[in-house]
């Protein structure tokens, strides 16, 4: 081999040597990009009937953003009314992340597992306040077990979860009906109307990706 070949050659295997290094080393993070989840949000869940008990961990992720398409169409049900607003939900049938709740204890091994809650929308929005997300579901999010006692049916209703995050990265999660979104016109996205009079439904929410 000349030393004309030899050259490329051997930048190629130090490059690939560096490469390797870098990605073996102990601790190195995988940014969102590298994992394929756009977003991961871990939170706690007061129980508002029992306040002295430990809250529930809840985790939300996101997979991928919804399209200013989806963010447009969305909007214009808002001035259509509530019922409108689960219909253009419904529409975008693909999954863009999921929700995950605390199970049905007092039975089987099954039932007690965490249960999944498909997202159909979500969105990221950077405001002079702070960090938002928006996600919608068609049924509204369980954040406390169900008593084993009474059989569930889950009916579709459209349900907003807003979440707004302080300067400490630490964010706090209001849940609201169909009835009770608005538009922003500033952020160009839905939202929870007077959010700060609603209850908290999720504290703590903090990004796995910080």
């Amino acid at each position: 081999m000349t030393p004309a070949t030899l050259r490329p050659t051997c930048v190629v295997a130090v490059f690939a040597a560096v490469c390797l290094a870098a990605n073996s080393r102990p601790g190195a993070a995988q940014s969102p990009r590298a994992t394929g989840i756009a977003e991961r949000l871990e939170a706690r869940a007061p129980d508002p009937s029992d306040p002295a008990s430990a809250p529930n961990r809840v985790e939300i992720v996101i997979e991928r953003w919804s399209s200013d398409a989806q963010a447009d169409a969305l909007r214009d049900a808002v001035a259509n009314g509530p019922d409108a607003l689960l219909t253009a939900l419904q529409s975008m049938k693909r999954r863009v992340g999921f929700i995950l709740t605390p199970g049905m204890q007092g039975r089987g091994a099954r039932a007690r597992g965490r249960r999944s809650l498909n997202i159909l929308f979500a969105r990221e929005i950077s405001t002079p306040s702070g960090r938002e997300i928006v996600a919608a579901t068609e049924f509204a999010p369980r954040f406390q077990p169900p008593d084993p006692g009474t059989p569930e049916n889950p009916a579709h209703e459209f349900a907003l979860i807003d979440i707004r995050f302080g300067a400490d990265g630490r964010g706090v999660a209001k849940v609201v009906p169909a009835s009770e979104v608005g538009y922003n016109k500033e952020t160009r996205t839905i939202e929870a109307q007077k959010f700060a009079a609603q209850p908290a439904r999720l504290v703590e929410v903090t990004s796995a990706h910080q």
